[in-house]
């Protein structure tokens, strides 16, 4: 049986071990129960009666409303939570972080607090994370990353709709397919990788590749070459070669590369075709070319840049055998001339003399044993006897010593057998028949001989016959060149 009490500011008060319900009602609806001077449910006063420990329980609901937009349901800070074993049923607009600074309220949106995506009323995402309505589709940018404690983000890999990948670094074990790669936007612009093969489906094309650098693989022969590989074999009609082409070169109009690398077996080595190869990366270099078309299409040209330009052909050992030169071609001097079997291989001495007689008998020119004769081909000197049996061409220069004497000067050349003697003791005289010119001589002057006393060695003289006591000497060179060697 409850009971009903009517009279006003009625105070009611519970021991603590009462533990019954207590109810309170009023009977004029017109008429309000206060708790604390508040009515509970009608707001006013800073805050609602109820304060201490504990749960507080209820069935209906709990409504926090103002005149203004401001009313809140909040925790202090701390561990405090507002936790539903059911459902949140949400009339706003948006869900806010709100940090106060300084007694200043600055509301950030959840959603670009922790960038999440946000479906508008078209049911699709926005935001710096959205996709649209198809769940697997995403409309913007996909971000991988890492968040530290204060909430800042670190974008490590990134999908944008571009279908770009933004990634710090890939590291991939197996294959990646995409349509181009463009490393435009670092420091180095690098792209890293140990073979770059040019072909992506059927046929393996050219590869670009490097081994293991030595400290991964000892003993490894190849780990500082660069290799472009061929992973085709030569077949007749399909070339297998690399081409350094201009822009315009069009192989469906039968142009040519510009430079041509054609490999051919390990055995056989391979071949670089080119219109001209300059030596050397600085000007003035020499060239080698051949003209495509015109006059010049069947001569290979080696340019000098230069009129002291020269090009040498060597040896194993960096010895010249040939010099070609601007004013003269320079053979090594012990290296014969083959016309078939015919070998020749010119050689030339000369000698100097000076005073020498004119007369039939004159004093000796020279002597085969001890005149020694300088090799215009090495510089060397040898005596006749040394140079050995041999046909020998001979001229010889004369100038007279009197300039103003009956004599001019003259030229004699002639045809010089020499052998090293071989007679007994005794004296034989040889004379050897030439050609002669002077500029002037007295009346009755025939041309002299060659002459050639042997003995154990020889003796040789220009013989005068036509002066038999003579007095004018003159002075000059004799020069012979082996014909036979």
């Amino acid at each position: 049986m409850s009971s009903v009490f009517k009279m006003s500011n009625l105070k009611i008060g519970l021991s603590n071990d009462d533990t019954n319900n207590v109810n309170i009602e009023h009977r004029n609806p017109a008429k309000k129960i206060l708790i604390n001077g508040i009515e509970p449910g009608g707001g006013g006063g800073a805050s609602l009666p109820i304060s201490g420990t504990g749960n507080i329980d209820i069935i209906g609901d709990i409504t926090a409303t103002t005149l203004s937009t401001t009313g809140d349901i909040q925790t202090t800070t701390g561990t405090s939570d507002i936790v539903s074993g059911r459902n949140f049923y949400f009339d706003g607009t948006d869900i806010f972080k709100r940090d106060i600074v300084g007694g200043v309220a600055t509301n950030t949106s959840y959603t670009n607090y922790k960038q999440l995506a946000i479906k508008d009323a078209g049911n699709t995402f926005t935001g710096a994370n959205k996709f649209n309505d198809n769940i697997t589709e995403f409309a913007e940018k996909v971000s991988v990353g890492e968040r530290d404690a204060q909430g800042l983000f670190t974008q490590n890999l990134a999908l944008n709709k571009s279908g770009n990948i933004e990634s710090k670094t890939i590291n991939n074990t197996t294959q990646i397919t995409c349509g181009e790669i463009t490393c435009d936007n670092g420091g180095n612009n690098e792209c890293k990788a140990r073979i770059f093969n040019t072909r992506t489906s059927g046929t393996n094309g050219w590869n670009i590749q490097q081994a293991i650098e030595e400290a991964n693989a000892p003993g490894n022969a190849a780990n500082n070459i660069l290799q472009i590989a061929a992973t085709q074999a030569q077949a007749v009609g399909i070339p297998v070669e690399v081409y350094i082409t201009s822009s315009e070169f069009n192989p469906s109009n039968g142009d040519n590369p510009n430079i041509k690398l054609i490999p051919s077996t390990v055995l056989n080595g391979g071949r670089i075709q080119a219109a001209q190869f300059d030596l050397g990366t600085a000007s003035g270099r020499y060239y080698l070319k051949q003209d495509i078309g015109g006059p010049l299409n069947d001569v290979l040209q080696i340019k000098a840049p230069t009129a002291a330009g020269e090009v040498h052909f060597q040896d194993n050992l960096g010895g010249d055998t040939l010099k070609i030169k601007n004013a003269s071609v320079d053979l090594k001097n012990d290296i014969p001339f083959n016309f078939g079997a015919y070998q020749f291989r010119p050689q030339q001495y000369t000698y100097n003399f000076t005073g020498a007689l004119i007369d039939d008998n004159p004093s000796v020119l020279f002597n085969s044993h001890n005149a020694l004769w300088t090799n215009v081909n090495s510089g060397g000197t040898s005596t006749l006897a040394t140079i050995g049996n041999n046909f020998f061409k001979m001229t010889i220069i004369g100038v007279p010593d009197n300039s103003a004497g009956v004599y001019g000067n003259f030229r004699w050349s002639g045809d010089f057998p020499f052998l090293n003697p071989a007679f007994p003791t005794g004296t034989v005289m040889n004379r050897y028949d030439g050609n002669f010119s002077i500029i002037k001589s007295p009346a009755g002057f025939t041309k002299p001989d060659v002459c050639g006393f042997s003995s154990t060695s020889t003796d040789y003289k220009l013989c005068f016959p036509s002066v038999p006591s003579g007095t004018d000497t003159y002075s000059g060179t004799i020069r012979i060149t082996i014909l036979n060697t």
